[in-house]
């Protein structure tokens, strides 16, 4: 009985769970696609790219458990109804773990096949210098296998903490956990957050200064203490934006009062949270992505070989598509949370029609929020990379006898960025607009 209701709720839920099964079958395409490219890789070229997939198995998992607290909200009136109807929280939050575990493993079988597609996608383009043969069935099935197995850690981990969330809720917290004011960032040590982001920003262009200007290899000794710095300032950085942004809210300042800033602020900063974590992990993807995309760059262009041909070409193009892994998480992950927002908020947006607002203004105002939304990842991103790629440009050139081939490559990124930027806000303006219709 209770597999046949967990069936009829997940056909019942539909648009909600079309959100949550298209963002899982893209990342289980994005996992098999590393998985793929690592074992390509190894047998290739001798490359141990192992930690590509645990890194992104870590991303999905974060996600996963955005997702699954949004469903979670969705329902919570569901819930209530089934507890008040005799039904025990055991068996209810059984009834949820089965739903989800039906709908992950038929988004497993879709993103597998994702994933192939992807990687034969993106190696069509080197067919000229890799030997695509040596892909086989067995390679496609010991990567398959891969997948699973971090899939299905994923999947029980995430569905788990549910299951916990659930037997732990009373029936009253069911019926207005949708009505929960959402809780601003925490306040404590409030003066130390914007010195931490200061100092680890000095600190990661000294980093880079040195590598770019200590004699021969000596700077390459600092090249592992940089991505603790990276990820410490980014952390950081949106620490201290959040907080400095709530105490600016709460001091009433005046200007906050003209047109839409007062709401406006209050959906960039109400749920800080989770946003702190989500856009840590944001621009963190979108970090990786763009140091894989020119790390790629460099070695498919430069005409000195810094390894054997073969390997170099190789090196090349697991970089491009660890970068495309990263872009296409970054962009997915971006726009579940702005359709999962925009949702939270359908009910504001239309307070705003019954104020006097019409349908046009309302649109203009939802298109603001989603834009700022989509930029707020890139601030740290470009703090950081502006003197990175400036130092490394210098020290490449002198070292490949190359001119300006960093600055290329970041241009060549930051071309297919905006095109992609532009095209997953259009998808994600539109949809939201047939959410609030």
């Amino acid at each position: 009985m209770y597999l046949r209701l967990a069936l009829r709720n997940a056909r019942r839920s539909g648009h909600d769970y079309l959100i949550y099964m298209t963002t899982l079958t893209i990342l289980i395409g994005v996992m098999m696609l590393s998985n793929l490219t690592a074992a390509a890789g190894k047998m290739e070229a001798g490359f141990e790219t192992s930690s590509l997939p645990l890194i992104i198995t870590v991303i999905i998992l974060l996600l996963l458990n955005y997702m699954n607290r949004f469903i979670l909200n969705q329902r919570a009136r569901e819930f209530a109804a089934y507890a008040l109807m005799g039904m025990e929280k055991n068996r209810l939050s059984w009834m949820y773990f089965t739903e989800f575990l039906f709908l992950g493993l038929f988004c497993f079988i879709l993103g597998l096949a994702v994933g192939i597609l992807l990687y034969y996608g993106l190696s069509l383009p080197f067919s000229r210098f890799l030997d695509r043969s040596q892909i086989n069935l067995i390679l496609i099935l010991q990567a398959a296998a891969q997948t699973g197995l971090y899939f299905m850690a994923i999947q029980v981990l995430s569905l788990l903490n549910c299951r916990r969330i659930i037997s732990r809720l009373e029936i009253i917290q069911l019926m207005t956990v949708q009505k929960k004011n959402r809780q601003a960032a925490v306040t404590r040590f409030s003066r130390i957050w914007p010195a931490a982001s200061l100092i680890s920003f000095l600190l990661f262009c000294s980093l880079v200064s040195a590598i770019a200007f200590l004699p021969g290899n000596e700077g390459m000794a600092f090249v592992s203490c940089i991505a603790p710095v990276m990820l410490f300032f980014v952390f950081s950085f949106y620490k201290a934006s959040y907080i400095n942004g709530n105490k600016y809210r709460q001091q009433k300042n005046e200007h906050l009062y003209h047109k839409n800033r007062l709401y406006t602020a209050a959906l960039l900063l109400s749920d800080s949270r989770s946003d702190i974590l989500i856009n840590s992990v944001l621009c963190t993807c979108l970090l990786f992505s763009f140091s894989s995309f020119l790390c790629g760059w460099v070695m498919l262009q430069a005409k000195d070989a810094v390894m054997d041909a073969v390997s170099q070409r190789w090196m090349g193009f697991l970089q491009i598509c660890m970068c495309s892994a990263f872009i296409v998480i970054y962009f997915s992950v971006l726009s579940v949370q702005q359709i999962v927002s925009i949702r939270k908020e359908a009910h504001g947006l239309q307070v705003l029609q019954y104020l006097g607002k019409n349908r046009l203004q309302v649109t203009r105002l939802m298109a603001l929020q989603i834009c700022l939304k989509f930029s707020i990842p890139l601030i740290p991103w470009a703090i950081l990379m502006l003197p990175a790629v400036l130092l490394s440009d210098h020290k490449l050139t002198l070292a490949l006898r190359t001119p300006h081939l960093v600055l290329q490559g970041a241009v060549g990124f930051l071309i297919c960025f905006t095109l992609l930027y532009l095209l997953y806000f259009y998808l994600v303006y539109h949809t939201n607009i047939k959410n609030i219709s």
